[in-house]
């Protein structure tokens, strides 16, 4: 019952925006706010396989997003490369996290990955995805997965957002994946709405890093 009652008002909010003339955000609108960074929160934390690999959302903007996974040993097959099931979870979270903008559940109906480089442990793995057929039942999903040069990387998502002179990346995969609307009837959530929650996410992402490196200094103290 909690559960339908915040997509109810979720929708609600949703189409007083779609509906808005102006088509901006009310930033005193604190309902709409919680209901989205609720939203957000879950998608971050909820998404437990994918956590439990140690893949990150760096981004998730209209359409599109960004994620990262740094590899370590656990991610391994005995041949000493990762496994090609790593590769495919990030490439179907990437994909998964562009059916935001749905405002709603969504279902992998298919996802075909193309194995192009080999990737070993202390690379970084860097997965682009974006939407590149949004139909009333199906939506379709393009992925690429990068090996990018760490050295200098403050900022995943402006080093990946460069042009390719500006740092080395190998391209390592490419993917596509369809997902299943489940309700073609319910507004989506427009570009500004999916401006504001990328900011939420990288505010999450700040305070998740400065709270892992306050445990740090204080496991070093001890």
């Amino acid at each position: 019952m909690k559960e339908k009652q915040h997509s109810e008002n979720l929708n609600n909010t949703k189409s007083h925006l779609q509906d808005s003339k102006e088509k901006t955000i009310d930033t005193s609108d604190r309902e709409f706010h919680a209901l989205l960074r609720q939203m957000i929160i879950e998608r971050l934390e909820q998404n437990h396989f994918a956590n439990a690999l140690g893949a990150k959302i760096e981004m998730i903007k209209h359409q599109k997003s960004v994620v990262s996974l740094l590899v370590s040993e656990q991610h391994l097959n005995p041949n000493g490369v990762v496994h090609g099931g790593v590769l495919m979870t990030l490439a179907d979270t990437a994909a998964g996290n562009c059916m935001i903008y749905l405002g709603q559940p969504t279902a992998t109906i298919d996802l075909s990955y193309r194995f192009l480089q080999p990737v070993f442990a202390g690379d970084l793995l860097v997965g682009k995805a974006r939407v590149i057929q949004s139909g009333k039942t199906v939506i379709v999903v393009e992925i690429n997965l990068y090996v990018i040069n760490q050295s200098g990387c403050a900022n995943i998502v402006d080093l990946v957002d460069s042009s390719a002179e500006d740092f080395e990346q190998k391209l390592i995969g490419v993917a596509t994946a369809s997902f299943f609307r489940r309700d073609r009837h319910l507004p989506e959530l427009s570009p500004e709405i999916l401006d504001l929650a990328d900011r939420f996410i990288r505010d999450y992402i700040a305070k998740k890093s400065e709270y892992s490196t306050k445990s740090q200094d204080k496991q070093r103290e001890v």
